[in-house]
């Protein structure tokens, strides 16, 4: 996505919608047009996502597929998803690394949220509609993704078969 009026700034002017600069600012008038011209770019679907996942789910975050309730940074989520208690650090300090790695590997890792395209960009999905968006657990996403690469190899095959017509 390019600048709408790329040397607007040397004339006091907002590079996106090309109005006039409040005081302070040196490119953009306001947050609108910042938005917009990341939500063109692609920047800020991953947290959109995740937005309308939880509101989805009634402030959780969960796997489209498979429903696994997802730690995404909400206050209650590891309580919500069940998940034991964490290691404790002994009374005389020594932090045991393992036991902080294995429930790491047991409990969180799976539990990460990914976002995955529903139409992969190489076969047409679009970069920053929410609709082509979903919130998967690491598992789902990546069953899904070896899915869509033999998709996506199969149209790079049919595609070259296909001659060229003859006028």
């Amino acid at each position: 996505v390019d600048l709408r009026f790329p040397d607007a700034p040397a004339q006091r002017r907002c590079v996106w919608c090309n109005g006039k600069l409040p005081a302070k600012r040196r490119r953009w008038c306001g947050r609108k047009c910042t938005r917009e011209f990341n939500r063109l770019r692609g920047l800020g679907v991953r947290s959109a996502a995740f937005r309308a996942n939880r509101k989805l789910n009634k402030g959780a975050l969960r796997c489209a597929k498979c429903g696994l309730f997802l730690l995404g940074g909400g206050k209650n989520d590891e309580k919500r998803a069940g998940l034991p208690p964490r290691p404790m650090i002994p009374e005389d300090g020594a932090y045991d690394w393992a036991a902080n790695q294995r429930y790491y590997d047991e409990h969180l890792a799976p539990r990460q949220p990914e976002v995955d395209h529903i139409v992969p960009l190489a076969l047409g999905g679009s970069l920053t509609d929410l609709s082509n968006l979903q919130v998967l657990c690491r598992r789902d996403h990546k069953a899904k993704t070896a899915l869509d690469h033999g998709r996506i190899a199969a149209a790079k095959r049919h595609a070259q078969r296909k001659t060229p017509p003859i006028f």
